[in-house]
Protein backbone atom coordinates (compact mmCIF):
# COMPACT_ATOMS: atom_id res chain seq x y z
CA UNK A 1 0.00 0.00 0.00
CA UNK A 2 0.98 3.65 -0.43
CA UNK A 3 1.49 4.92 3.09
CA UNK A 4 -1.15 7.57 3.82
CA UNK A 5 -0.23 11.06 5.00
CA UNK A 6 -2.63 10.61 7.92
CA UNK A 7 -0.99 9.03 10.95
CA UNK A 8 -2.52 5.76 12.12
CA UNK A 9 -2.28 5.06 15.85
CA UNK A 10 -3.40 1.99 17.75
CA UNK A 11 -5.42 2.56 20.92
CA UNK A 12 -4.72 -0.26 23.38
CA UNK A 13 -2.28 -1.90 25.77
CA UNK A 14 -1.78 -5.33 24.22
CA UNK A 15 1.59 -5.52 22.37
CA UNK A 16 0.43 -8.65 20.54
CA UNK A 17 -2.45 -6.72 19.01
CA UNK A 18 0.00 -4.00 17.94
CA UNK A 19 2.18 -6.62 16.23
CA UNK A 20 -0.83 -8.07 14.42
CA UNK A 21 -1.92 -4.65 13.15
CA UNK A 22 1.64 -3.87 12.06
CA UNK A 23 1.74 -7.14 10.11
CA UNK A 24 -1.58 -6.23 8.49
CA UNK A 25 -0.66 -2.66 7.51
CA UNK A 26 3.17 -3.00 7.40
CA UNK A 27 3.39 -0.03 9.78
CA UNK A 28 1.91 1.57 12.88
CA UNK A 29 2.70 5.26 13.36
CA UNK A 30 2.07 5.32 17.08
CA UNK A 31 0.01 4.06 19.99
CA UNK A 32 -2.12 5.58 22.72
CA UNK A 33 -2.51 3.89 26.08
CA UNK A 34 -4.30 4.72 29.32
CA UNK A 35 -4.93 3.19 32.77
CA UNK A 36 -8.30 1.82 31.67
CA UNK A 37 -6.67 -0.07 28.79
CA UNK A 38 -3.88 -1.33 31.06
CA UNK A 39 -6.54 -2.94 33.24
CA UNK A 40 -7.75 -4.77 30.11
CA UNK A 41 -4.31 -6.06 29.12
CA UNK A 42 -4.45 -9.90 28.83
CA UNK A 43 -1.71 -10.42 31.45
CA UNK A 44 -3.41 -8.08 33.93
CA UNK A 45 -6.75 -9.82 33.34
CA UNK A 46 -5.09 -13.18 34.05
CA UNK A 47 -3.69 -11.83 37.32
CA UNK A 48 -7.11 -10.57 38.36
CA UNK A 49 -8.79 -13.84 37.34
CA UNK A 50 -6.30 -15.75 39.51
CA UNK A 51 -7.37 -13.69 42.51
CA UNK A 52 -4.35 -11.37 42.59
CA UNK A 53 -5.07 -7.69 43.14
CA UNK A 54 -2.35 -5.16 42.42
CA UNK A 55 -1.09 -2.37 44.62
CA UNK A 56 -0.77 1.11 43.11
CA UNK A 57 2.96 0.54 42.71
CA UNK A 58 2.42 -2.86 41.08
CA UNK A 59 -0.06 -1.30 38.67
CA UNK A 60 2.56 1.29 37.69
CA UNK A 61 5.24 -1.40 37.38
CA UNK A 62 3.02 -3.49 35.08
CA UNK A 63 2.43 -0.41 32.93
CA UNK A 64 6.22 0.09 32.89
CA UNK A 65 6.72 -3.48 31.63
CA UNK A 66 4.13 -3.23 28.85
CA UNK A 67 5.12 0.11 27.32
CA UNK A 68 8.70 -0.86 26.29
CA UNK A 69 7.35 -3.85 24.35
CA UNK A 70 5.13 -1.51 22.33
CA UNK A 71 7.73 1.24 21.86
CA UNK A 72 9.87 -0.41 19.12
CA UNK A 73 6.79 -1.46 17.14
CA UNK A 74 5.62 2.06 16.35
CA UNK A 75 6.80 4.99 14.29
CA UNK A 76 7.45 8.66 14.97
CA UNK A 77 4.09 9.30 16.68
CA UNK A 78 5.49 7.38 19.66
CA UNK A 79 3.60 5.89 22.60
CA UNK A 80 1.27 8.04 24.69
CA UNK A 81 1.35 7.04 28.37
CA UNK A 82 -1.42 8.39 30.57
CA UNK A 83 -1.03 9.30 34.22
CA UNK A 84 -3.26 7.65 36.83
CA UNK A 85 -5.63 10.36 38.02
CA UNK A 86 -9.06 10.94 39.47
CA UNK A 87 -10.96 14.12 40.26
CA UNK A 88 -8.78 14.73 43.35
CA UNK A 89 -5.36 14.21 41.77
CA UNK A 90 -3.26 17.39 41.85
CA UNK A 91 -1.15 18.80 39.05
CA UNK A 92 2.01 18.06 41.04
CA UNK A 93 0.99 14.44 41.51
CA UNK A 94 0.32 14.11 37.78
CA UNK A 95 3.63 15.77 36.93
CA UNK A 96 5.54 13.44 39.27
CA UNK A 97 4.01 10.44 37.51
CA UNK A 98 4.70 12.02 34.15
CA UNK A 99 8.38 12.48 34.98
CA UNK A 100 8.75 8.79 35.80
CA UNK A 101 6.73 7.60 32.81
CA UNK A 102 8.67 9.79 30.38
CA UNK A 103 11.86 7.95 31.35
CA UNK A 104 10.46 4.53 30.42
CA UNK A 105 10.98 4.75 26.66
CA UNK A 106 12.69 7.14 24.22
CA UNK A 107 9.48 7.91 22.28
CA UNK A 108 7.10 8.65 25.15
CA UNK A 109 4.31 11.22 25.12
CA UNK A 110 2.74 11.93 28.53
CA UNK A 111 -1.04 12.13 28.62
CA UNK A 112 -2.74 14.53 31.00
CA UNK A 113 -6.53 15.07 31.09
CA UNK A 114 -8.19 18.35 30.08
CA UNK A 115 -9.14 19.18 33.67
CA UNK A 116 -8.10 22.21 35.71
CA UNK A 117 -5.29 20.27 37.41
CA UNK A 118 -4.44 18.34 34.27
CA UNK A 119 -3.91 21.59 32.38
CA UNK A 120 -1.55 22.86 35.07
CA UNK A 121 0.70 19.79 34.84
CA UNK A 122 2.16 20.59 31.37
CA UNK A 123 3.80 23.81 32.58
CA UNK A 124 6.67 22.05 34.34
CA UNK A 125 6.60 19.18 31.83
CA UNK A 126 7.21 21.54 28.91
CA UNK A 127 10.08 23.20 30.75
CA UNK A 128 11.74 19.80 31.12
CA UNK A 129 11.40 19.00 27.43
CA UNK A 130 8.71 16.35 27.81
CA UNK A 131 6.41 15.49 24.90
CA UNK A 132 2.75 16.01 25.83
CA UNK A 133 -0.60 14.63 24.66
CA UNK A 134 -3.60 16.22 26.34
CA UNK A 135 -6.56 13.84 26.40
CA UNK A 136 -10.31 13.86 27.09
CA UNK A 137 -10.73 17.04 25.06
CA UNK A 138 -14.34 17.62 24.07
CA UNK A 139 -14.51 21.33 23.26
CA UNK A 140 -12.76 24.09 21.38
CA UNK A 141 -12.32 25.99 24.66
CA UNK A 142 -10.43 23.02 26.12
CA UNK A 143 -8.24 22.82 23.01
CA UNK A 144 -7.47 26.54 23.32
CA UNK A 145 -6.52 26.01 26.96
CA UNK A 146 -4.14 23.23 25.86
CA UNK A 147 -2.52 25.66 23.42
CA UNK A 148 -2.04 28.18 26.23
CA UNK A 149 -0.76 25.55 28.67
CA UNK A 150 1.88 24.21 26.27
CA UNK A 151 2.95 27.45 24.61
CA UNK A 152 6.71 27.63 24.16
CA UNK A 153 7.17 23.87 24.12
CA UNK A 154 10.40 22.79 22.41
CA UNK A 155 9.09 19.23 21.97
CA UNK A 156 5.78 18.15 20.34
CA UNK A 157 2.62 18.94 22.30
CA UNK A 158 -0.57 17.26 21.05
CA UNK A 159 -4.25 17.26 21.90
CA UNK A 160 -6.61 14.30 21.53
CA UNK A 161 -10.03 15.71 20.55
CA UNK A 162 -12.80 13.19 21.20
CA UNK A 163 -15.02 14.63 18.47
CA UNK A 164 -16.16 11.21 17.25
CA UNK A 165 -17.04 9.73 20.64
CA UNK A 166 -20.82 9.77 19.94
CA UNK A 167 -20.43 7.55 16.92
CA UNK A 168 -17.30 5.69 18.03
CA UNK A 169 -16.87 2.26 16.51
CA UNK A 170 -15.75 -0.75 18.50
CA UNK A 171 -13.63 -3.51 17.05
CA UNK A 172 -11.14 -1.24 15.25
CA UNK A 173 -8.99 -4.21 14.15
CA UNK A 174 -11.98 -5.65 12.29
CA UNK A 175 -12.35 -2.32 10.49
CA UNK A 176 -8.64 -2.38 9.56
CA UNK A 177 -8.99 -5.90 8.17
CA UNK A 178 -11.85 -4.73 5.95
CA UNK A 179 -9.70 -1.82 4.74
CA UNK A 180 -6.82 -4.20 3.98
CA UNK A 181 -9.11 -6.61 2.13
CA UNK A 182 -10.07 -3.77 -0.25
CA UNK A 183 -6.38 -2.91 -0.88
CA UNK A 184 -6.39 0.17 1.37
CA UNK A 185 -8.57 2.64 -0.59
CA UNK A 186 -8.16 6.31 0.39
CA UNK A 187 -10.57 9.18 -0.28
CA UNK A 188 -9.88 11.70 -3.03
CA UNK A 189 -9.96 15.49 -2.70
CA UNK A 190 -13.72 15.56 -3.27
CA UNK A 191 -14.49 13.40 -0.23
CA UNK A 192 -16.75 14.89 2.44
CA UNK A 193 -17.36 13.21 5.77
CA UNK A 194 -21.04 13.07 6.65
CA UNK A 195 -21.15 13.31 10.41
CA UNK A 196 -24.12 12.31 12.52
CA UNK A 197 -25.29 14.10 15.61
CA UNK A 198 -25.21 17.79 16.46
CA UNK A 199 -22.63 20.03 14.75
CA UNK A 200 -19.96 21.61 16.93
CA UNK A 201 -20.29 25.41 16.61
CA UNK A 202 -17.07 27.26 15.79
CA UNK A 203 -15.92 29.90 18.28
CA UNK A 204 -13.61 32.84 17.62
CA UNK A 205 -11.13 32.59 20.48
CA UNK A 206 -8.16 34.76 21.37
CA UNK A 207 -5.31 32.28 21.70
CA UNK A 208 -3.11 34.90 23.32
CA UNK A 209 -5.21 34.70 26.47
CA UNK A 210 -4.05 32.74 29.50
CA UNK A 211 -5.13 29.18 30.18
CA UNK A 212 -7.42 30.22 33.04
CA UNK A 213 -9.59 32.40 30.80
CA UNK A 214 -11.05 29.47 28.85
CA UNK A 215 -14.09 27.48 29.95
CA UNK A 216 -12.66 23.98 30.30
CA UNK A 217 -15.55 22.36 32.16
CA UNK A 218 -17.18 19.54 30.24
CA UNK A 219 -19.41 16.76 31.52
CA UNK A 220 -17.85 14.19 29.21
CA UNK A 221 -14.36 14.93 30.47
CA UNK A 222 -15.59 14.31 34.01
CA UNK A 223 -17.32 11.09 32.95
CA UNK A 224 -14.15 9.97 31.16
CA UNK A 225 -12.09 10.44 34.32
CA UNK A 226 -14.66 8.51 36.35
CA UNK A 227 -14.68 5.66 33.81
CA UNK A 228 -10.87 5.38 33.66
CA UNK A 229 -10.66 5.47 37.44
CA UNK A 230 -13.30 2.73 37.88
CA UNK A 231 -11.56 0.48 35.35
CA UNK A 232 -8.09 0.56 36.84
CA UNK A 233 -9.28 0.55 40.43
CA UNK A 234 -11.06 -2.73 39.71
CA UNK A 235 -7.60 -4.31 39.43
CA UNK A 236 -6.27 -2.78 42.66
CA UNK A 237 -6.07 -4.37 46.08
CA UNK A 238 -8.70 -3.06 48.48
CA UNK A 239 -5.84 -2.20 50.83
CA UNK A 240 -4.73 0.38 48.27
CA UNK A 241 -8.05 1.91 47.22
Amino acid sequence: MTRPKTKILVDGCDPQETRQIKELLAFVDGQTTNPSLIAKNPHIKELIASGHKLSNREEMDEYKKIVPTISPLVGDAGVSIEVFSDEKTTAQEMFSQGQEMFSWIPNAYIKYPCTAEGLRAPQNSVKQGMRINMTLCFSQQQAAAVYAATKGAKEPASVSPFVGRNGACHGDREILEQWASKTFPTPDNQFQYKASGKPIPYEELDLEQGRETFDIEHERTRKGIVKFTADYRASLSRLHD
